[in-house]
């Protein structure tokens, strides 16, 4: 859809006709993965990137790539588990904050993990 620039008029559909029948998409890409508290550490989160891969093996897909985006600095767990899986960083994105209080001192949970 990035090669239509928000346009469906006519090339724009003879484009998406294009990306969608000849050319091959090689990559499948997880937005975002989120797992409430009280279900984290406990497998769930490995369990749905196994069945993101399962789906697209039953859909007959063929990826060279997935792709998951969103894997904040601030998420050790889900660094750690993207390690265990054997990932590789493609590209990083940077999180800005603003901090409303200047009386709170803020940590980053990587600092955390570092003491």
């Amino acid at each position: 859809m990035k090669h239509l620039n928000g346009k469906m008029n006519l090339l724009g559909i003879m484009k998406f006709m294009y990306y969608r029948h000849v050319k091959k998409i090689d990559v499948a890409l997880g937005q975002l993965f989120g797992v409430t508290p009280e279900f984290q550490g406990k497998g769930v989160e490995a369990a749905m990137i196994k069945r993101f891969t399962e789906r697209i093996i039953e859909q007959g897909r063929c990826y060279k790539y997935l792709e998951l985006n969103w894997l904040g600095e601030f998420n050790p767990p889900m660094i750690h588990l993207m390690e265990y899986i054997g990932a590789s960083v493609a590209r990083t994105h940077i999180t800005y904050r603003k901090l409303f209080r200047d009386d709170i001192e803020f940590v980053r949970s990587v600092d955390k993990m570092k003491e």
